[in-house]
């Protein structure tokens, strides 16, 4: 660090080595005088001067939109389930809908994101908009960490919505069950049927119903392993099947190497909405039912949670707590009958 002489005065000057190229370069401040205050009163000034060229020249501030989602999925997409990379990718399709693909992600703002979301939000219910937001979040810390951004622009970000929230969990009674079968067969598919009955007796996640192979399925035991296109770590699991899906599975043409040779869920979903059912048919509806009629067997949440690779036990408990109620209103109306 030393002292120049300039035409209007002098200035404090030093030497910095930039760590990406290399090269070194020269930092100044200005000096009133040429005094020792002065100079102490200069240094700190100097010195922040310097560290905030090296924080901007480790910044990679040229990253574009695109390039950091393309960028996020080679790195990330491989540790992920299928059904997370899917609600990545509408997220990201939201995204780039909204922002220009090439647009520097270090300009992308705060304020950018509360109009980003305040446009969602005319359309989604808060949960969407609070799940959304957590997926981008993760984009971003990913940007943060190689040092694209300085700052996370989702960190403060204002979620509302204009739709109302989600009615409580659903679930079909036992004589809905037995309608809905009918329905489905009626219409003879050559999947989706049998899909449906697999769903409402083993409460699997479609995602993880249309991945399971004949090699998962243990005739002998009668035991279906699910073990692909998890959603989470307890999805992981072994379920005893029922006669009926023994059946079913024993039924169904080994033409592929999946149980249920189909693309994916969104035809299965349409197929069912086309059966114009009374109440709005779709697969986790299935599921929610499974966990109904297990609790009115007396089956404890326990074991229910694990059957269905439950990590969460809201949902559950939600389900369970409302069955048993249920159950117990309906054995004091027995009770009274009988006296």
């Amino acid at each position: 660090m030393w002292v120049e002489k300039t035409k209007t005065g002098y200035r404090l000057v030093e030497r910095y080595t930039d760590p990406l190229t290399g090269k070194q370069y020269k930092a100044s401040v200005k000096l009133k005088k040429k005094t020792k205050q002065a100079i102490n009163k200069a240094k700190p000034l100097l010195m922040a001067k310097i560290e905030d060229k090296l924080d901007t020249s480790i910044l990679y501030d040229d990253i574009t939109l695109d390039e950091l989602i393309k960028e996020f999925k080679k790195i990330k997409y491989n540790s992920l389930s299928f059904a997370t990379q899917q609600n990545f990718d509408r997220t990201f399709s939201n995204l780039l809908e909204y922002f220009d693909k090439n647009i520097l992600i270090s300009k992308i703002t705060t304020r950018n994101f509360n109009l980003f979301f305040a446009n969602l939000g005319s359309k989604n219910r808060i949960s969407t908009l609070k799940q959304k937001k957590k997926l981008l979040s993760q984009l971003f810390k990913y940007a943060l960490s190689i040092k694209a951004i300085k700052e996370n622009p989702l960190d403060n970000v204002i979620l509302s919505s204009a739709v109302k929230p989600k009615e409580k969990v659903k679930f079909l009674n036992k004589n809905e069950v037995i309608d809905v079968l009918n329905l489905v067969y009626n219409k003879k598919h050559p999947i989706y049927p049998y899909l449906t009955e697999f769903l409402l007796y083993t409460g699997c996640r479609i995602n993880e119903a249309l991945s399971v192979e004949w090699n998962d399925y243990d005739p002998k035991n009668k035991t279906l392993s699910i073990n692909k296109n998890l959603k989470t770590i307890n999805s992981n699991r072994i379920i005893q099947l029922s006669d009926n899906i023994v059946n079913i599975l024993n039924e169904l043409p080994r033409t592929d190497k999946k149980i249920f040779p189909t693309k994916d869920a969104s035809n299965y979903r349409k197929w069912l909405k086309n059966l114009k059912y009374k109440i709005h048919l779709h697969p986790h509806l299935f599921r929610h039912t499974h966990i109904s009629m297990l609790a009115e067997m007396g089956i404890n949440a326990k074991a229910i949670m694990k059957r269905v690779g439950h990590a969460d036990s809201k949902i559950t408990l939600e389900i369970y707590t409302h069955v048993t109620s249920s159950m117990e209103k309906n054995l004091i109306i027995k009770l009274n009958d009988y006296l």
